[in-house]
């Protein structure tokens, strides 16, 4: 996400963990993730420049775990890949 949102220009201001708490509901639990703090620059139809701030949540889901960065991810990627071949 990171990449791509740089790409498309917005600047990242910041980054934190957090745990989202799910409803009894939903299963209950905590949900991990990585929160952004992102802000883009826009010119109106005026010419007038002006930020525009945002708050992005992401996280990532497998078969049997969600982890909160593209790292995790990588990381348990390689350790069910070589464990399978054992």
């Amino acid at each position: 996400p990171e990449i791509c949102l740089v790409g498309q220009g917005w600047t990242i201001r910041g980054s934190a963990r957090h745990r989202f708490r799910l409803p009894a509901d939903a299963g209950g639990g905590e949900l991990p993730a990585t929160l952004l703090r992102i802000d883009r620059e826009i010119t109106g139809p005026g010419g007038e420049t002006r930020t525009v701030p945002a708050l992005l949540a992401y996280w990532f889901v497998g078969a049997d775990r969600v982890v909160a960065s593209h790292w995790e991810r990588q990381y348990h990627t390689a350790l069910d890949l070589s464990l399978i071949h054992i």
